[in-house]
């Protein structure tokens, strides 16, 4: 594969050495990601990668050499490794924007099950920088919006990949996430400053200013520079000004900015409507089966089989592999994987009110991520679907779910279309509650009918979902749905009483039902 990327050659270091692959030491652990050497010391070498790639790998290697986590942020997606006993040398960095918009992309991704390889990718940087804030303190980064060009495109294994600007042959920005097949953010290296912050607190709270004192020195002359950087783009924005100027527009502006910055960042952080549409298998005879696959090919491990005659099957997306071929993401159940496109299809015949004029209520708070998509509104005797989908933005819960009750107090009729929650239970009126919580005693009593959704041990970056379709009585013109969400033990729990009496935030909801 080497001969396929060009030597890229600045002051005499053959920068394509220097991006090494980040894998974990759990051989069961499949992930991996890349990194790239930015300084080094006598003893070994320190790599730049994104932070989401460490939570990826759990316990990061390099050359099958243990590696020491020196910083890692969350909000820039940075993480910088230590890995001692290996020498290479590092990659020289700008600060400066590159004189052209074409770069090269240099990283790992999958070649097959077994095997990686390093790719060169052709891209074009979109012409704007983007600045990201942070909504606690005034920390901001910047980040790039990338384009690969035609026969390349963005792969599993890119984040952490450096941005090489070819007019100067240094990097600029490293891959962060990809939206598509073709295009990638990436975070420019003067976000490093950043870094440098997280450094300063931990070695200032640790008392271990000494250890790696070296870099913390070079890191503390590259935010210098980024500084001076600041400070030009400062003057130059103020000598284009007009003098005068209302002050209106620039509240208005001020105001825009501040939108846009944060409708970006949403974009970036928040994920997309995991299920779209129920799908059902086709072209598959009906003594065979459908083959599940853990990723985008055939020579991937088969994870499970879909029945000839399988509906209610949840597209995430699709892509084409290497070789051409569309495959899609698709959940069955408690079956999450990958199949050939043409085996599936939109099943037409089931009425999915979900498809039409969907309404989302969302919601984030203390790292939890809560959707509750359903219809604007459905016609009598139709059937309403609800999709829910829970994620943990946090550190490691051992208890969390959804719960969905229904105030007007119908025999609610039900299916579960697919889940992937440990458990998804009915409460029926008056039944006892218990959700194991450690101060919730079993005399809790439900006043409404209410359906639980509940996993134990959530990671950070889990996700569970599950979608449901009720049939609501025919009398009514209206079906209210009261969702909640949590994800954590340490929420306030009465020791008896009503269901409603528990203390976490809920949302009601109303869809009309029309003649």
């Amino acid at each position: 594969m080497y001969n396929q990327i060009r030597a890229i050659i600045k002051k005499g270091v053959k920068m394509v050495n220097s991006i090494v692959q980040i894998e974990s030491q759990n051989e069961n652990n499949k992930s991996f990601g890349t990194g790239f050497v930015i300084d080094k010391d006598d003893k070994g070498i320190y790599v730049l990668t994104c932070q989401h790639v460490i939570d990826d790998v759990e316990i990061p290697v390099v050359d099958a050499l243990p590696t020491e986590i020196i910083v890692q942020s969350d909000f820039i997606d940075m993480a910088v490794l230590y890995i001692p006993n290996l020498h290479l040398e590092p990659l020289p960095l700008q600060i400066d924007k590159c004189e052209s918009r074409e770069v090269d992309v240099i990283g790992f991704s999958q070649f097959n099950h077994n095997l990686s390889q390093k790719k060169h990718i052709i891209a074009t940087l979109f012409k704007n920088t983007i600045e990201l804030h942070s909504s606690e303190d005034d920390s901001f980064y910047f980040a790039r919006k990338i384009k690969a060009n035609d026969d390349y495109s963005f792969d599993r294994g890119n984040s952490g990949s450096p941005v090489i600007c070819q007019k100067s042959g240094c990097v600029i920005a490293m891959i962060s996430n990809k939206e598509g097949s073709d295009i990638a953010y990436a975070i420019e290296i003067a976000s490093l400053e950043e870094v440098w912050k997280q450094l300063k607190y931990i070695c200032e709270k640790s008392n271990k200013s000494n250890i790696h004192k070296e870099f913390y020195n070079n890191l503390n002359t590259l935010k210098e520079k980024i500084e001076i950087k600041k400070e030009k783009l400062k003057n130059k924005k103020q000598k284009k000004e007009p003098q005068k100027k209302s002050p209106i527009k620039y509240y208005v502006a001020g105001i825009l900015t501040v939108i846009v910055a944060y409708g970006i960042h949403l974009f970036l952080q928040s994920p997309k409507e995991i299920f779209k549409n129920n799908y059902k298998v086709i072209n598959i005879p009906s003594n065979d089966t459908l083959n599940v696959r853990e990723d985008t090919g055939t020579v991937y491990k088969i994870l499970g089989e879909l029945p000839f005659n399988a509906k209610n099957i949840a597209v995430s997306k699709c892509i084409p592999n290497d070789t051409g071929k569309e495959w899609c993401r698709i959940q069955y159940g408690s079956l999450i994987g990958w199949v050939r496109s043409k085996y599936i299809s939109i099943d037409k015949s089931k009425t999915n009110p979900i498809d039409k004029h969907k309404n989302y209520f969302r919601a984030e708070e203390n790292n939890l991520f809560f959707q509750l998509t359903y219809p604007s509104s459905v016609k009598k005797g139709e059937p309403i679907m609800l999709t829910a989908i829970l994620e943990n933005r946090g550190k490691t819960e051992s208890i969390g779910g959804i719960t969905l009750s229904f105030p007007q107090r119908p025999l609610l009729e039900y299916s579960i279309d697919y889940n992937n929650f440990e458990t998804l239970t009915l409460y029926k009126i008056g039944e006892s509650i218990y959700n194991h919580h450690k101060n919730q005693a079993k005399k809790m009593k439900a006043i409404h009918p209410l359906i639980e959704a509940e996993s134990s041990k959530w990671k950070k970056g889990d996700i569970n979902s599950f979608a449901i379709t009720i049939t609501p009585p025919t009398d009514f013109t209206s079906f209210k749905i009261r969702a909640r969400a949590s994800l954590t033990v340490n929420r306030p729990i009465p020791t008896n009483g009503t269901f409603d009496q528990q203390y976490f935030k809920s949302k009601e909801i109303i869809i009309p039902i029309v003649n």
